[in-house]
């Protein structure tokens, strides 16, 4: 399976649409309750592991979060199977995302880019970082 397997999986996404691929996909997905926010987010993901992102720490996916990958990741039938912060600009966290694809059970590692969270706590805070 693969990166490449990936890579093609999301050309075809991006080549046909959520639904279209919704329904020609064997488990049906994109899930059919996705919201127009979450599918654009999607698709963002998509076109970005199209062209090769997500493979290399230094060509991570990025813009699509914590959420997005999870759909990304589930649309693609993997299963989550560990996470590791592998670097940090101050902003973001690079995530390494080790999953296991549901069928072949092929594990294939991917890199995210996210988005330090804001803890309300911490808001205004020395030291925080605020939006």
């Amino acid at each position: 399976m693969g990166f490449v397997y990936l890579q093609v999986k999301a050309r075809r996404y991006v080549a046909v649409g959520p639904e279209t691929y919704r329904r020609r996909d064997a488990l049906g997905r994109p899930d059919a309750d996705m919201d127009e926010e979450d599918l654009a987010v999607l698709m963002h993901g998509m076109k970005q592991l199209a062209d090769g992102a997500g493979a290399e720490p230094d060509r991570p996916l990025t813009g699509i979060g914590i959420r997005g990958f999870n759909d990304l990741r589930h649309t693609l039938h993997l299963e989550f199977d560990a996470q590791a912060i592998v670097g940090e600009t101050g902003t973001e966290f690079l995530d390494l995302m080790r999953c296991r694809h549901i069928v072949t059970e092929e594990v294939i590692e991917l890199y995210n880019l996210v988005p330090r969270p804001i803890l309300r706590d911490t808001i205004g805070a020395p030291g925080a970082i605020d939006d």
